[in-house]
């Protein structure tokens, strides 16, 4: 039913779709669409500055890709971001205190150093989330960083006996984002450890459930209170 219909699908390689001359529109006019699977980010600027692809999804600093003259770059309508996605059928995530010790533990700041560098996507302020800087939606958050509250939960829930251990789920798509979560989970006394899959697996691995915290880019719907959370 869609413009292009898939010729060759490689996993954790490649997929080559081809146009389909059946379209109601009328066959697309580029021919062939070929998506490269590039999980590491750097990897990805670097193919798109040297040619070997004509269009990514830059993540983290590409000032490179900004100054580049050859190269375009589009920011408009930038909504959503890196989220934290809870398993609360679990432990240690079944308990509120440690939601909320993960919660009030990270200083957005830091966060938007390390997930947009010296962009300007997100200035930082957890009331835009998830919207872009400037949003005319932005509104203030009631979430406040507090590492000290964050540690006090933690040590009060391993005082009654329970396990500060917790896995986090990442994919070499995300870079170094898990070990963004992993340093800041250590500072609050969580014992925590990476599970990093495959990006062919990461999705698979979400949705059956068999993790403890994943990572994920969400993309707000239009209704995202509370749909957005269901996930």
């Amino acid at each position: 039913a869609g413009p292009y219909v898939v010729q060759e699908w490689v996993p954790d390689d490649h997929v080559t779709m081809v146009a389909n001359p059946d379209y109601w529109a009328g066959a697309p006019e580029i021919g062939t669409l070929t998506y490269n699977v590039l999980p590491d980010g750097q990897s990805r600027e670097n193919a798109l500055i040297t040619g070997q692809i004509d269009i990514t999804v830059a993540a983290g600093n590409f000032d490179a890709i900004a100054s580049n003259p050859d190269l375009t770059v589009y920011t408009q309508g930038a909504r959503g971001g890196l989220s934290l996605l809870p398993n609360t059928s679990v432990a240690p995530l079944n308990d509120e205190r440690i939601r909320e010790a993960i919660q009030i533990a990270f200083d957005p700041k830091n966060s938007k150093q390390v997930l947009f560098g010296s962009s300007d996507l997100w200035d930082g302020e957890q009331g835009c989330i998830p919207f872009g800087a400037g949003s005319a939606q932005c509104e203030p958050s009631a979430v406040v960083t507090d590492v000290e509250r964050a540690k006090e939960l933690v040590a009060e829930y391993v005082a009654e006996g329970n396990s500060p251990a917790i896995e986090i789920l990442t994919t070499s798509y995300l870079g170094t984002n898990g070990e963004y979560v992993d340093q800041v989970l250590k500072s609050v006394g969580f014992e925590s450890t990476i599970n990093s899959v495959s990006p062919g697996d990461y999705i698979p691995t979400l949705y059956g459930g068999d993790f403890e915290l994943g990572l994920w880019q969400m993309v707000p719907f239009e209704s995202f209170y509370p749909l957005g959370y269901t996930i």
